[in-house]
């Protein structure tokens, strides 16, 4: 369902039905889809003062994010059914159906996408195996852009404190039939701790234009960050100087380069097609007093889909190539080339005011490992499939969608191979031990709606089988990733959305998370990096004064990554508040200020072996806001 801070005034609650792809891939309206999908569309994108993607993704339920280096989001993970651990492995992130997680360990750079060029974002509550594949386990986050030129430009500014400064500027404009759109973004943050710094830049263009063929887009993304990070600091030291930096920096940078060539064609009322070809470069580097890393990984996927809709039935028969290589100055770490092959069906049926939807995936993935330069190659592969059955029904006065479907995640190229016990951990074989990890979901929510308000009641319940994770002397004396055990989890969702009175707008969402360890040593443990109940509340207030909108977001304690024998403190519960005014002053101007972290709450999100990584600390922004 559609989130709509800011949206209230001008329409209600119940005309808030924004068309949708994530759902069957297919454009639908997002109260005909057989899944759960939230919705932030581009008026709450303008309205929120998010300064990134990351602070929009942390309103909504069913997610956890955390975060390592602050709010500007550098290394944030987005864990879509709080699967905890490495959520960056299971959670699958795109940008218009192409995904962003590379192949290596890195966490996904939200950068590359300037904040101006998103029309809205989707996120599917349920796993998406079927449609999107690898690594959609928990769910799916897609970046929809802009589709079309409005012909505005616009540009924003903002300052605040630690050193804060931003640009965002936008330029669109119809050329004949076709439109082309310019965004380019900017941010510079010193951080919350000494002696750290971050800097984003990303731009991205598009075009599109109909041709004999049908509509050709041509998009291009990149993006350059560098940063300045500090290292973790023990608990004591948080307590006592939750600035300190640590004991040594590590430099960073990292660029990536993207371009998708797209063709959507109509033949007659019934069907249609749709081919993408995207190409992908990341440069990553970091630098620390023990090593000097270089990762560089290049991919190229194509993409088919073709569609038949006729009398109540949407049939969609798709395929999914790509190839990849990522290369690396790490010793014993020349190469790892990775290909991948995918077909996959799904139908959706009306029968009255019923729909069903079901569909099957089959895709290998293969893996070949160069240990140096000139040596031979040592190889993986690996077939799976998966299915997925789902419902939309009404029932008492709203909505009922259930389904029953399985996903899955196979190992990348860093979770491949055994590591050196001995510094610097170089990476020595492929071990055979490690196997895809595969989930089976059942799910089931209501929503219901009115004139003025919307409430949800949902749940989810995902088994996890073969939880790849960090293991300890699996092979000799080497260590490696592995297959560690079994997990379940069930989330339960409560979510109420009204306009209490006249210009006041509520919404408010509470999860109830059991992530449970089901075998091995460990049995019955809760897993790390998962919380056990999350509240979300938003509130805001429309009068002559402007918008005043608040924040506030509360997590249960969580146990730290990898941490499964519980023999660390937990990482503490925190409340978060943010206070926000805003206002359109004059004809096309527009300025904010807000508040994060009202009360300055000294918390942290992340923390591994006792060493904890401080987030936040109180700050203020403000912006101006103008279009042209």
């Amino acid at each position: 369902m559609a989130t709509a801070f800011g949206c209230a005034h001008a329409q209600s609650i119940q005309t808030l039905d924004p068309v949708v792809v994530t759902a069957s891939k297919i454009e639908e309206p997002q109260g005909q889809a057989t899944v759960l999908v939230d919705v932030i569309e581009r008026q709450e994108i303008d309205e929120s003062g998010a300064a990134n993607i990351i602070e929009l993704l942390d309103r909504l339920p069913g997610l956890n994010v955390a975060r390592q280096y602050g709010r500007m989001g550098l290394d944030a993970a987005v864990d879509v059914g709080y699967l905890g651990g490495s959520s960056h492995h299971r959670t699958l992130i795109m940008v218009d159906g192409v995904r962003l997680n590379d192949i290596d360990d890195g966490t996904v750079i939200f950068g590359s996408v300037p904040l101006s060029s998103i029309e809205r974002l989707e996120v599917r509550r349920a796993g998406g195996g079927v449609l999107f594949g690898d690594r959609a386990l928990g769910g799916v986050v897609n970046i929809i852009t802009k589709p079309k030129a409005d012909n505005a430009a616009v540009a924003e500014a903002k300052i605040g404190s630690f050193g804060l400064k931003s640009f965002n500027g936008s330029i669109s404009r119809e050329m004949g039939e076709g439109s082309t759109q310019i965004d380019i973004s900017r941010s510079i943050q010193d951080g919350f701790r000494r002696d750290s710094s971050q800097a984003q830049t990303g731009i991205s263009a598009r075009f599109s234009a109909p041709t004999q063929l049908g509509v050709l887009g041509v998009s291009m993304r990149g993006s350059d960050e560098n940063a300045r990070l500090p290292q973790s600091i023990s608990a004591s030291t948080f307590q006592t100087d939750s600035r300190n930096p640590g004991s040594y920096r590590t430099s960073s940078s990292r660029q990536t380069r993207t371009g998708v060539l797209s063709l959507e064609t109509a033949y007659g009322e019934s069907w249609s097609s749709s081919l993408r070809f995207a190409s992908e470069d990341i440069d990553r580097r970091s630098i620390d007093i023990y090593s000097s890393n270089v990762y560089e990984t290049k991919r190229n996927t194509l993409f088919a889909d073709f569609a038949r809709q006729v009398k109540g039935n949407t049939s969609l028969l798709g395929a999914e190539v790509f190839e990849a290589q990522s290369q690396s100055n790490r010793l014993n770490r020349n190469r790892v080339d990775q290909k991948s092959t995918a077909v996959y069906v799904s139908t959706e049926q009306a029968f009255a005011n019923t729909k069903v939807m079901a569909g099957i995936r089959s895709q290998e993935m293969v893996n070949e490992f160069s240990p140096s330069a000139g040596a031979g190659t040592q190889a993986s592969r690996e077939r799976l499939s998966s299915w997925s059955l789902s419902f939309r029904q009404p029932f008492i006065g709203g909505v009922l969608r259930g389904g029953l479907q399985t996903s899955f995640a196979f190992p990348n190229a860093d979770q491949l191979y055994t590591f050196s016990s001995a510094s610097p951990y170089a990476p020595q074989n492929i071990y055979p031990g490690v196997e895809p990890m595969t989930s089976r979901e059942a799910q089931l929510g209501w929503v219901r709606r009115t004139e003025t308000s919307m409430s949800e009641i949902s749940a989810r319940r995902i088994v996890v089988s073969d939880e790849i994770g960090f293991k300890l002397d699996c092979d000799g004396l080497d260590d490696c990733n592995d297959n560690l055990y079994d997990t379940l989890r069930t989330v339960l969702t409560l979510r109420h959305q009204r306009s209490p009175w006249t210009g006041g707008y509520l919404d408010a969402s509470a999860d109830f998370i059991n992530a449970a360890i089901e075998t091995g040593s460990n049995a019955g443990r809760q897993l790390p990096m998962t919380p056990s109940r999350v509240f979300k509340v938003g509130l805001m207030q429309k009068g002559n004064f402007g918008r005043v909108s608040f924040q506030a977001h509360f997590r249960a304690p969580m146990y730290q990554s990898v941490d499964d024998s519980h023999a660390y403190p937990k990482i503490p519960g925190r409340t978060v508040y943010d206070l926000g005014w805003f206002d359109d002053m004059y004809s096309g101007i527009r300025v904010s200020v807000w508040v994060r972290n009202l009360t300055d709450k000294k918390y942290y999100e992340f923390a591994q072996y006792g060493s904890v990584a401080p987030a936040d600390g109180r700050s203020l922004e403000a912006s101006l806001q103008y279009r042209f």
